[in-house]
């Protein structure tokens, strides 16, 4: 989990091996239980049932990012994911020095369909 204030990252926590309740009290507790920030999940697989605890247990202001979504520009991308990605500017944001985002960051392998968007 990463909180951030603007484009600088200012906390992080990683939790491994919990279940959708246990995350999603992990996640409300690092939010600091303010149902006025808005928390951003990926909603994907596990993510959507982390994403239904928020908003029914504790009334959580949820963001809920499907990746496999749609892009908004249908011309260039396949997907949400690739959208996000190639529209992220490493540049403006501050980031920390982690080895698993880095890996997270720097891993991701593309190409292209037939009509030239970007997968």
């Amino acid at each position: 989990m990463y909180k951030r204030h603007g484009l600088k990252v200012i906390g992080h926590e990683a939790y491994h091996g919990l279940d959708n309740w246990q995350l999603a009290d992990k996640v409300w507790d690092f939010a600091g239980r303010d149902p006025s920030i808005q928390i951003v999940v990926d909603g994907t697989g596990n993510g959507g049932g982390v994403c239904d605890i928020l908003r029914n247990k504790y009334k959580a202001k949820v963001r809920e990012v499907q990746f496999g979504a749609a892009p908004g520009n249908k011309d260039d991308y396949i997907d949400f994911s690739s959208e996000l990605w190639f529209d992220f500017d490493p540049d403006i944001v501050d980031l920390p020095e982690d080895e698993e985002l880095t890996d997270e960051l720097t891993n991701r392998q593309y190409d292209y369909d037939k009509l030239a968007a970007v997968r």
